[in-house]
This record gives C-alpha cells, structure tokens and sequence, in this order.
C-alpha cells in the first residue's frame, strides 16, 4: 500500500499542483476550459508592491495564448471574497503597462479551495 500525503497541508498542495500537467486538469476538470502553461509559480508576489499590502498567491498560472490566469489559494479566510478582490484587482493592475490603455490583456479566474 502507498503512503498519500495529505494536501490539507499547503507544501504538499503546492507541491502536487506546481506540477503544469496536472494544473491544466486541474483546471480543465474544475472550470471547463481549455489552459496551456510552461510553468505554475509557487508563491507569486508582485515586485514593486502593488497597494498597501503585498499579494501572494500560492499557485499562479497564466496563459498568455487564451488571455487567462488562474490562482488557487489553498487556505480559506474569514475575509476571503475581500482577499479575492484584492488579489484580482492587483492582477489586472500588474498588467496595465501604459496610460494609454488601460484595457489588461487577460482575464483572471480563480477557484476556492
């Protein structure tokens, strides 16, 4: 019999979910849609701080072909929906790269663990 670590713990989460052929089943199986990534990042941040506090999300991918990025949180929070929000909007500000167009280039999707 094989020993199966618990992903109720987040290193072994980011772990089995860093790996990107597992991420896009993941994510075709959860949210129906077709996603193509090299590579999923564990502890995203973004560099400079976008806002008063710094993001990090546990897994981040993103497909440039399809325009989308993906983000799994393996915690729940009391404040998840605000957390949500302000992971989302920091996403899209991170990609705005001029004043003269404000339109990001991606759509952001995110699914609660």
């Amino acid at each position: 019999m094989k020993n199966v670590a618990s992903l109720q713990y987040g290193v072994m989460f980011k772990k089995a979910f860093c790996d990107p052929e597992i991420f896009t089943a993941f994510v075709r199986d959860f949210l129906g849609i077709e996603f193509e990534v090299d590579h999923v990042e564990t502890e995203k941040s973004f560099n400079p701080v976008i806002g008063n506090v710094a993001v990090k999300f546990d897994l981040y991918a993103e497909d440039t072909k399809h325009r989308i990025i993906v983000d799994i949180q393996h915690e729940r929070y009391p404040d998840h929906y605000h957390r949500f929000l302000h992971y989302q909007c920091a996403a899209l500000l991170e990609q705005v790269a001029t004043s003269h167009d404000y339109r990001p280039p991606c759509k952001s999707l995110r699914w609660w663990s």
